[in-house]
């Protein structure tokens, strides 16, 4: 199990993760976008799973109806 993801800024708690999400988000946004220059094709992000939602740069958490982050 684990209970983190090293690019979205909450962890899968739903806890506030910043310096985790400011060391690692920008590593995998400029990935994503080298991959894509490389292969000279556009980012087409997946299906959102259980855990979160791709996008082109990254990857976002859920929220629940009052604005806080969700315990997925």
């Amino acid at each position: 199990m684990t209970s983190s993801d090293a690019w979205m800024p909450y962890d899968l708690k739903g806890r506030p993760q910043p310096t985790v999400y400011a060391a690692n988000a920008p590593r995998l946004s400029a990935a994503l976008h080298d991959l894509s220059e490389a292969l000279n094709m556009e980012t087409d992000p997946d299906d959102p799973t259980y855990f979160g939602k791709p996008t082109e740069t990254g990857i976002e958490n859920y929220f629940v109806d009052d604005g806080t982050a969700s315990d997925v």
